[in-house]
């Protein structure tokens, strides 16, 4: 059985990176992909995705905090791994906080 993976990141090169790691594995295939947190959360509904990895800044839209602050309200209870730039520990805490179940610099990813 594949795993379902979503990928939310406004940069499309950092999609698309990701997209070309998880198609080489058999075990991964990706449902839905989106530059930010509206478009995500419409995605999650119809995709059903078993994890997203969600960036923490997206300008222009809903930033990856706000984007898990309304699953917890809609009741989405996707695993999310967030992927970011960010070494804050605060950031980090905040994301743990809202049921991230990981935390990744995107400089070791």
């Amino acid at each position: 059985m594949k795993h379902k993976v979503m990928i939310v990141d406004d940069h499309w090169v950092v999609r698309e990176g990701l997209k070309l790691i998880l198609e080489t594995d058999d075990n991964y295939c990706i449902v839905g992909e989106a530059d930010e947190g509206v478009e995500a959360l419409k995605l999650m509904e119809i995709s059903e995705p078993d994890v997203i990895l969600m960036d923490l800044n997206m300008p222009g839209g809903l930033g990856g905090l706000d984007t898990m602050k309304r699953m917890q309200e809609q009741g989405l209870l996707i695993p999310v791994i967030i992927l970011t730039t960010y070494n804050e520990d605060e950031l980090m805490v905040e994301g743990l906080s809202l049921g991230a179940k990981g935390y990744l610099l995107k400089d070791i990813c």
